[in-house]
């Protein structure tokens, strides 16, 4: 892509997106996120031309840019497309926002096992709105699952990998226990 490219989609970014402030409580970020598409771009070996896009407080990711394609690009020791459009970045967000008023069934840490994880959860509804590259978000019977490489690749560390489930209500958060003890899951 060129040059001519790149401006033209910041400028489309600026007008829908522009202005847009909110708290996250997003694994990456956990803060408040400021969406500022600027013209100006930075060239990415993996990704081309890259502009600038949310301006945020905490050190990890570096930065958060937006490919010419819209694709939204997480900047540190790799340059990650974590997701494929600036929507699904928010509707991430929402699901992330919805999951804190819900029952924690398995608590999201870094360096917990997610052996078996990706292939139990294939088996549930993919929510599509919010699931991107490199996290992924799944429902079926009153839970939620959600599994988070993010960081994993932009770090280029498997032991970053995380994931969480949690239960609308308590017939959520039986059907829950029996999707863990089914799968061998803990």
């Amino acid at each position: 892509m060129d040059t001519t490219t790149t401006l033209a989609g910041l400028r489309r970014a600026q007008e829908r997106y522009g202005g847009l402030v909110y708290p996250t409580s997003a694994w990456s970020f956990q803060e408040e996120i400021r969406f500022e598409p600027w013209p100006y771009y930075q060239e990415s070996v993996e990704h081309g031309p890259l502009g600038g896009f949310i301006d945020h407080e905490v050190a990890h990711p570096y930065s958060v840019t937006l490919r010419s394609d819209g694709a939204v690009v997480y900047r540190f020791a790799a340059d990650v497309a974590v997701f494929a459009d600036a929507d699904t970045l928010i509707e991430a967000d929402a699901l992330y926002w919805e999951c804190e008023s819900w029952i924690p069934v398995v608590e999201p840490h870094v360096g917990q096992s997610a052996a078996g994880v990706r292939e139990a959860v294939s088996r549930l509804a993919l929510i599509r709105e919010g699931s991107g590259n490199t996290e992924w978000w799944w429902e079926s019977d009153g839970f939620r699952v959600h599994l988070w490489r993010t960081f994993a690749e932009l770090f280029q560390q498997e032991s970053q990998v995380k994931w969480g489930l949690w239960a609308r209500d308590e017939a959520g958060l039986r059907a829950a226990h029996r999707f863990l003890a089914g799968n061998d899951l803990r």
